[in-house]
Order: structure tokens, then C-alpha cells, then sequence
């Protein structure tokens, strides 16, 4: 009531359909934000004063916040806290997408077609996919997208005993560089000139939870992040070979 009242100032019966509460809650909510000041009665409507304007913005701030923290739930539930130094509220304006039981690739699938878009790619895929996509293979070998990425090595023995020849024509395209790291992988970062896309991944690695944000806060601690593996990661060179 308090934030339909700070839009402007509304009669009783314009606020018992705009909170769909019946006249006796809306008489005694507005009885009771009279009695803290926060309103004040003018004529046949009530307003806010200038300080339950304030506290109505904040309130409002507040609530934005918790719907934030909720969406983003699911996403920290799997993400290593050692990784992610930034503060939840920092993606409150990203775009989450959460496995759900009847479309359980949905996070995948968002991840590909922000590949699709891309035609700079910085990426840390500690599974099989999707730098072994067909569509993100295509890309790389006829559309020129460059491409560098972090992979575990268990992802890309996978990848090399897979087709060693296809991963080979990548990489002598000359636009894919290819980090092999020590460091175990439990999550996924795709960087591209449009989008940031973090992957949370569950102890199956599935990735149940995908993050898009575009805020320099959030890019310049992806940059940092994909720095630090892969200066920690030996560069694959050409050709392949089984000592690798």
C-alpha cells in the first residue's frame, strides 16, 4: 500500500483494487501508516509524506533485492564459493536460466546460442561440451570465430581420443588457443564481446544454472578470472601429439 500510495496520492476505493484487499484491511493499513507518519490525509485521498516516500524507496530497493537473491538461489547453491568473489547483489539485473525437470539442457542450450552470437569466445568448460559442439565446431572452422579455452585435462584427453583429427583442424585454423589445466575445474565461464555467461555445475557435472550479465563489475571479474587459470594452464601447440 505504502509503494501504490508513493505513485501518487489514491482514495480508498482506488486502493482496495489496486492491493485486491477488501475496505476494512485497506481503513486499518492506512490507519496505521497515518499513525507512524508515514501518510497523511488529504481531503478523500491519502499521500505519502517525504518520509514514507523514503522509506518506500527503500522498501522497494529492498524488495527488487530479495526477488534477486531468490532467482539467484538455485545458481549459488552449486557455484564454488572460492571462486566468486562478488557480492549476489551484483547480478541483479542478470538473466538466470535454472534446469528444470521437463528441459533439463536449457542452461546448455542458452550457453550455445550465446556462442552462436559470438565471434570473440573466452571460455572455461571443465566437461566435454560445449567446445566439442557441432555448431560451435562449425563456427570455428567456417566462420572464423576465435576462441580461447581452459580446459582440465581429463576434458581434453576426452576431446583429443574423441576425434584427434577433428581437434586437430581446429586448432590449424590458427584462431583457438587451447589451455590444458592442473587445476581441478567445477565451473563453467563463457566471455564473449556481448555477454558474460557463468555455469554452475552439480557433482554430476550437469550444469544446472547459467548466468548472463553484462555489468563492467561482473566482465571485469570474469577477465580476472580467466586470466588467472589460464596463466596457471600450459598452452596446447600443434600438432597434436600422445604426450600431451
Amino acid at each position: 500500500m505504502l509503494l501504490s500510495l508513493n505513485d501518487g496520492a489514491k482514495d480508498l476505493e482506488t486502493l482496495e483494487l489496486e492491493i485486491s484487499a477488501s475496505g476494512r484491511t485497506v481503513r486499518r493499513a492506512v490507519d496505521g501508516l497515518i499513525e507512524e507518519g508515514w501518510v497523511n490525509r488529504c481531503g478523500h485521498e491519502y499521500a505519502v509524506t517525504s518520509t514514507g516516500s523514503a522509506f518506500a524507496t527503500r522498501l522497494d530497493t529492498f524488495l527488487q533485492q530479495t526477488e534477486t537473491l531468490l532467482e539467484l538461489q538455485t545458481f549459488f547453491e552449486w557455484f564454488p564459493d572460492a571462486v566468486c568473489s562478488l557480492d549476489p547483489i551484483e547480478f541483479e539485473d542478470a538473466t538466470v536460466t535454472v534446469q528444470q525437470p521437463h528441459s533439463p539442457y536449457q542452461p546448455l542450450e542458452r550457453t550455445l546460442s550465446l556462442i552462436d552470437l559470438a565471434d570473440e569466445i573466452k571460455t572455461i568448460a571443465p566437461i566435454n561440451s560445449p567446445f566439442y559442439n557441432d555448431s560451435y565446431y562449425e563456427r570455428i572452422t567456417d566462420e572464423e570465430i576465435t576462441a580461447e579455452t581452459v580446459l582440465p585435462h581429463s576434458v581434453f584427453d576426452a576431446i583429443r581420443n574423441a576425434d584427434t583429427e577433428q581437434f586437430q583442424e581446429v586448432l590449424d585454423t590458427g584462431r583457438v588457443e587451447v589451455y590444458v589445466c592442473d587445476l581441478p575445474l567445477s565451473f563453467g565461464l563463457l566471455i564473449t564481446e556481448n555477454m558474460v555467461a557463468i555455469g554452475a555445475y552439480d557433482h554430476n557435472n550437469s550444469l544446472r544454472a547459467l548466468i548472463e550479465s553484462n555489468t563492467p563489475v561482473v566482465r571485469e571479474w570474469a577477465e580476472d578470472v580467466f586470466a588467472e587459470y589460464k596463466n596457471d594452464s600450459e598452452k596446447i601447440t600443434t600438432p597434436i601429439n600422445n604426450e600431451v
